[in-house]
């Protein structure tokens, strides 16, 4: 039986089956060797090694918290207001960890079930350049990531960041302008030559903006330049243009949310909640702002109801089970972390969390495993925390010697562990050793000076050894603590009775 011939395929059926399989770098790489050559379609093969290009560097950037304007210190007029009144901005000072029966992170948010980065802090790019600031790292797509210049891109799709309304007629034409925005924005990330493609550069403003697609393209543009106002006025007219999805409104909180005003954004999304009922991803950052602004319980209520519409929602779960576990319910929060492990994430976190539910639900062998399995996945970032925490089960327990071997691997992962050093503190108190527990404190409280329990131990020792006006000193670093407060007030009065 003879052999079947291979039958060869043509460059652009090559390039669209690697693009279907998803194969982008290949496929550019094809587009570019084969565009040059005497292609008779050489034009079709420049636009799949653009798409290609762009779906490669493409990110999501509403998942993005940290994507900051650019070019801050150049635009004062957009500065807004470094302090708020209570609950309406997310940079105001935390209440006491009494009042809300949660600690707080090194940035003042409430501690979560998902990892994540302040929203509303500025980021100086004055060590850039403004050149490079605005052109390399004005995106997120391969030239931030990599750190090259803009003009790395294959040389046959070089000029096409520079083309013009009189070039070959791309920026004209709907179905080839907006990949050509795309891969000038997420590929190549200048977003100068995006935004005036979009016409809003001081161009033509595009007449036939369907569903505010060039609305809301424009406000990314001036979002990623820092011109605050002139993005939020873009993403408004989005919103209102009938978007079929929510991502107006979802842009639209985001820029509010960088301007500091939450409840603004809180706005904005109860308003795509009107337009778009019981969507997901409206209320999962709805709940995030509540949670930025302390308000754990309304926080709490909506990740519930979005676990009523989407029941493997993983931040909903993980968010939900922090807020039982802090609500003194460890058999709650049991149930929901158990979820997630059964939708597939045996991850060190997750197991570190089980552990710790099980050993408040007093399930002391099941917790022992869990910190077994949570020592063998974990990270060296991960391990200071699994240490701590098996530390402090052991001193839960009353195996002092555990602990303290516990508290100092956990130093040994990182060094600047502050509740380590606390915990370390508050042993050696016990065996005796003042001199030793009290460099344990101050380390700690240097460390970080938001942990009251290092400041208010630390006043203890001074005052047990007579020095009142170090006590005083210490116990006045943390006001909000109830503890140091009443150790402080206490020091005040004896002042003044002599």
């Amino acid at each position: 039986m003879a052999a079947a011939a291979v039958v060869a395929l043509e460059p652009v059926q090559q390039a669209l089956s690697l693009y279907r399989r998803r194969h982008f770098s290949e496929c550019a790489e094809l587009c570019e060797r084969h565009s040059s050559s005497s292609s008779s379609e050489p034009q079709l093969l420049q636009w799949l090694g653009v798409l290609a290009l762009t779906q490669h560097a493409w990110l999501d950037e509403l998942e993005l918290d940290g994507l900051q304007p650019l070019a801050e210190e150049l635009l004062d007029n957009q500065a807004t207001a470094q302090t708020g009144r209570p609950g309406t901005s997310l940079r105001a000072p935390a209440p006491a960890t009494a009042a809300t029966g949660r600690p707080v992170t090194r940035e003042g948010r409430p501690l979560t079930g998902m990892r994540r980065r302040p929203q509303s802090r500025a980021v100086s790019t004055a060590q850039l350049g403004v050149e490079r600031a605005l052109r390399t790292a004005a995106g997120p797509g391969t030239a931030a990531r990599t750190g090259r210049p803009s003009t790395a891109a294959p040389a046959v799709l070089q000029d096409l960041g520079r083309l013009g309304a009189a070039s070959s007629g791309w920026p004209d034409k709907p179905w080839l302008a907006k990949p050509l925005f795309r891969f000038l924005y997420h590929h190549r990330g200048d977003v100068r030559q995006a935004l005036e493609l979009s016409g809003g550069g001081g161009g033509h403003d595009r007449a036939s903006d369907c569903c505010g697609w060039w609305s809301l393209q424009r406000g990314r543009c001036l979002l990623r330049l820092g011109m605050l106002r002139e993005a939020e006025h873009q993403f408004r007219r989005a919103a209102e243009a009938g978007d079929p999805l929510p991502r107006a409104h979802l842009w639209l909180a985001r820029v509010q949310l960088q301007m500091d005003q939450p409840l603004a954004a809180v706005e904005a999304y109860r308003r795509g909640l009107d337009k778009f009922p019981n969507e997901a991803a409206l209320v999962a950052p709805m709940a995030r702002v509540y949670e930025g602004l302390h308000d754990l319980q309304r926080s709490a209520k909506l990740y519930r109801e979005l676990l009523c519409q989407d029941a493997v929602h993983v931040e909903a779960i993980a968010c939900v089970a922090t807020h039982h576990f802090y609500a003194d319910q460890p058999e709650m929060a049991l149930r929901f972390y158990r979820r997630l492990l059964q939708l597939g994430m045996p991850t060190a976190e997750l197991y570190n969390n089980l552990a710790l539910c099980c050993f408040y639900a007093q399930q002391y062998d099941m917790a022992l495993t869990c910190f077994d399995r949570a020592l063998a996945l974990a990270e060296d970032q991960v391990l200071a925390d699994v240490w701590y925490n098996l530390g402090l089960v052991a001193l839960s327990s009353g195996d002092k010697t555990l602990a303290t071997r516990s508290f100092r691997l956990a130093l040994v992962y990182d060094n600047g562990h502050a509740e380590s050093y606390n915990n370390l503190g508050v042993l050696e108190l016990a065996n005796g050793n003042v001199d030793q527990a009290t460099a344990y404190f101050v380390t700690a409280g240097e460390m970080a000076p938001e942990l009251c329990e290092a400041h208010y131990n630390h006043a203890l020792v001074l005052k047990q050894t007579g020095d009142l006006q170090g006590c005083a000193r210490a116990a006045s670093k943390c006001g909000q603590h109830a503890a140091s407060a009443d150790l402080l007030q206490k020091v005040q009065a004896f002042f003044q009775s002599h």
